[in-house]
């Protein structure tokens, strides 16, 4: 990050909100998705390495200097593959390391393997709540990796008058099986609609957001009450 752009996020921090609130939308979704997008991108990413800290690594895609980025992180986690995914589907959990999240539910469950989600995200005034619905569709593969797909459901839900609906985002977790635990992928791109906010600013607190969300949950997946799950 440039020294101007730094001083700018320290001097405003007040005014950055709307920003964080993004960043909590994308760690909400942990997408790999194509801007505009609801699927997962067919294609193969360029990713760079933009934080290494604690065991967790962030990377970013630029599509071009103006696009809000595709960003993903990776980490190794000391739980096993049933304490992730438990973890993931702990409705009462997900506060606890979700950026902004105030409320988290799951609203249907078709299966083990597909389940609808709804989320709330705080935003001070003057803004409006967020709301966010997506269904999560799990599949296990034969070596033990779980791939869990998010697709944003923004109609399955009526909108409410007093949220704005987010309505460009999707995402996906990757779990795999390594010696001492598991490493965990997710990747996201969520586009930013309703606020003017400049994608340099959304793009720098994103990253940050992610990477400490992404401290929070490998604690969490750590304790005993998940690490123990098959």
């Amino acid at each position: 990050m440039s020294p101007n752009v730094s001083f700018f996020i320290k001097s405003c921090r007040n005014l950055t909100w709307p920003a964080r609130f993004f960043a909590s939308v994308a760690v909400t979704f942990w997408a790999g998705t194509l801007p505009g997008s609801g699927a997962l991108a067919d294609k193969p990413i360029s990713w760079r390495l933009e934080k290494d800290a604690n065991g967790v690594q962030v990377y970013v895609h630029d599509a071009d200097a103006h696009s809000y980025r595709q960003v993903k992180a990776v980490a190794r986690v000391a739980t096993t593959v049933g304490g992730m995914v438990a973890v993931i589907k702990d409705d009462k959990a997900s506060p606890r390391w979700m950026d902004r999240v105030v409320k988290f539910e799951t609203i249907k469950t078709v299966s083990a393997q597909d389940w609808y989600t709804y989320a709330e995200i705080g935003i001070p005034w003057p803004f409006k709540n967020a709301d966010i619905v997506t269904r999560n569709t799990l599949t296990q593969y034969e070596d033990g990796q779980v791939v869990i797909t998010l697709q944003n459901e923004p109609t399955f839900v009526e909108k409410k008058k007093d949220k704005s609906r987010v309505l460009r985002a999707g995402g996906s977790w990757k779990i795999t099986p390594c010696p001492g635990g598991v490493m965990i992928e997710y990747a996201f791109h969520a586009k930013p609609e309703g606020l003017a906010l400049p994608a340099w600013l959304v793009n720098a607190i994103t990253v940050q957001s992610l990477h400490r969300s992404a401290e929070r949950l490998r604690k969490l997946a750590e304790s005993d009450t998940y690490r123990g799950k098959s």
